[in-house]
């Protein structure tokens, strides 16, 4: 993307969250059929140090308030399962 917001290239396609940057112009995500998705999951260990703060943090980033964030980077917010 740092090509295309130099102005050295006309057309660039990344992952949307590296598109966002100045110099950019974000038209819109591919298809859905062309889409590649990339799933990020969390856990916390047997033998965590701190497994409630471990938990909270999870909590805390898949919380519906945390929605906003990730789509104004770029991302689909978190999904629980």
């Amino acid at each position: 993307m740092a090509l295309v917001a130099r102005g050295e290239v006309e057309l660039g396609v990344a992952a949307i969250a590296t598109v966002l940057r100045p110099g950019v112009d974000f038209v819109g995500p591919l298809p859905v059929e062309l889409q590649s998705y990339v799933v990020f999951v969390a856990g916390v260990v047997g033998n965590a140090k701190e497994p409630k703060a471990a938990a909270d943090f999870i909590k805390f980033v898949i919380a519906p308030a945390a929605a906003a964030a990730y789509k104004a980077k770029g991302m689909e917010p978190a999904q629980q399962r």
